[in-house]
C-alpha cells in the first residue's frame, strides 16, 4: 500500500543512478518478486500483515561501491558525482519514501562488480486494500491547466521534479539556470507559478531570479526550495514577501500542498 507516483519516482531515481554508474555502457535490470519476510516474526503482523514482502530490485553492471560509499549512500547531500552533477538527495529521498511506506532497502555492491538496490515493501492481504492509496495526491483541480517554470540545475532532480509536477496535473517548463528562466518569464508564454532552487549556477541565484521575475510578472506565484539553509537576510526577505520555502528533500505531498497554497494566495 504505497503512493504509486512516489514509487515511480523512487525507481526513476535508482535507474538514473544506475545509468551514471555505467559511463562506458552496461546492463540495467529491474526485477520484482514476492518472498517470505524474515523480519515478520520479530516485527509483527501490524507491519507485515501477510508475512511476505514485495521486492523490487534495480541492478546495474557499473563501477559498484566501496564499503565506505555503501555505508553513506542514504545520507542527505552525500554524493560521489563531480561538483555540479549531483546533490546527493536522490537516494535520501528514496530511503525516506520506503521507510514511510513501512519497508526497508537492501544494497548489494562491491567496487568493480556493479550494484543491486532492492526496495522491500510489505505485501497486503488483498488487492482491493490498495484502492485510494494515493490519498488525493493525483491531479488536483487547482493544478489543471496551470503552467510552472521549474528552475533546477541538477539534471536528475530536475527530471524527477518535472515528473512529479506533471503527475500533479501541471504543465511544466524545466530549465537549468536563472538566465534561461528569465528568458522564459520575459517571453509571452503562459506561466502561473515559478518553482526555483535558491542555489543556482551562472551568476543568478534564486533570490535574484525571484526579484527579477516578480518585476516582470507581478501576479505570478512563486515557490522556492533548497537543500541548504538560506542566509538570514534571504530568509527574512522571503518571509516578508510571503514566499513559501521547501527544504530538500521533500515529499510529493509537501510539494502538492505548497503549490496549492501558492495558487490560493
Amino acid at each position: 500500500m504505497v503512493d504509486r507516483n512516489q514509487l515511480t519516482n523512487a525507481l526513476l531515481n535508482l535507474a538514473l543512478n544506475a545509468r551514471d554508474a555505467m559511463p562506458e555502457g552496461g546492463h540495467l535490470s529491474i526485477a520484482t518478486n514476492c518472498w517470505p519476510c524474515g523480519r515478520a516474526a520479530a516485527e509483527g503482523a501490524a507491519r507485515w500483515p501477510t508475512g511476505e514482502e514485495i521486492r523490487i530490485a534495480v541492478s546495474d553492471t557499473g563501477v559498484g561501491m566501496t564499503e565506505e560509499v555503501r555505508s553513506r549512500v542514504f545520507e542527505p547531500f552525500f554524493t560521489t558525482k563531480p561538483d555540479g552533477l549531483g546533490t546527493g538527495l536522490g537516494l535520501s529521498m528514496v530511503h525516506g519514501f520506503v521507510q514511510q511506506s513501512g519497508g526497508y532497502i537492501e544494497i548489494d555492491s562491491a567496487a568493480g562488480r556493479g550494484t543491486t538496490i532492492t526496495i522491500c515493501l510489505p505485501r497486503v492481504a488483498a488487492a482491493e486494500q490498495t484502492v485510494g492509496s494515493d490519498s488525493g495526491l493525483g491531479t488536483s483541480q487547482a493544478a489543471q491547466q496551470k503552467t510552472i517554470v521549474l528552475v533546477e540545475d541538477d539534471p536528475d532532480v530536475r527530471i524527477v521534479l518535472a515528473a512529479q509536477l506533471k503527475q500533479l496535473g501541471y504543465r511544466v517548463h524545466a530549465v537549468a539556470d536563472g538566465s534561461e528562466a528569465i528568458d522564459l518569464i520575459e517571453s509571452p508564454a503562459d506561466i502561473d507559478i515559478m518553482l526555483t532552487d535558491i542555489v543556482l549556477p551562472g551568476g543568478v541565484d534564486g533570490v535574484t531570479l525571484i526579484k527579477d521575475a516578480m518585476r516582470a510578472r507581478p501576479t505570478m506565484g512563486v515557490l522556492c526550495m533548497s537543500g541548504y539553509d538560506p542566509t538570514h537576510a534571504h530568509l527574512k526577505w522571503l518571509r516578508v514577501q510571503n514566499i513559501e520555502f521547501l527544504e530538500k528533500p521533500f515529499s510529493r505531498a509537501s510539494l502538492a500542498h505548497a503549490l496549492d497554497a501558492v495558487l490560493a494566495s
